[in-house]
């Protein structure tokens, strides 16, 4: 049973690769945490964009269902415009803090695979 955990352990460094940096045995503790800040932020997107899909469409269903009625109409395109300008005030934020925090700060360095965070750290 032993030898055959370690064989699909072995498998699937193959098949996906060996982890940069591993969650249970970090190589340094700023490291672990600028990655799981990048986590955080990305997760975040992910909430923002579901979101707003979601109450776009909420609006669209209650644009289509109406009838004809005014009121009701601008209620939904109220909601509808308003979920746009959610997903924009996020992006603008995004890319606000990109720019203090890479550009101005340098806690921020954009990779080929993403964000990587440098943390500031005391004696050096």
């Amino acid at each position: 049973m032993k030898n055959l955990i370690a064989n699909a352990h072995d498998d699937l460094q193959q098949i996906f690769g060996t982890p940069k940096i591993s969650i249970y045995n970090p190589p340094d503790a700023p490291a672990a945490f600028g990655g799981f800040i990048a986590f955080a932020i990305r997760f975040f997107l992910i909430i923002a964009a579901f979101s707003m899909l979601v109450y776009l469409l909420w609006g669209a269903f209650e644009y289509i269902s109406s009838q004809g009625e005014k009121e009701n109409i601008d209620k939904a395109r109220r909601k509808m415009v308003n979920a746009v300008i959610g997903i924009l005030i996020v992006f603008a934020v995004l890319t606000i803090y990109s720019y203090v925090a890479g550009d101005i700060l340098g806690i921020i360095k954009r990779t080929d695979e993403g964000w990587q965070f440098i943390l500031p750290r005391i004696g050096e």
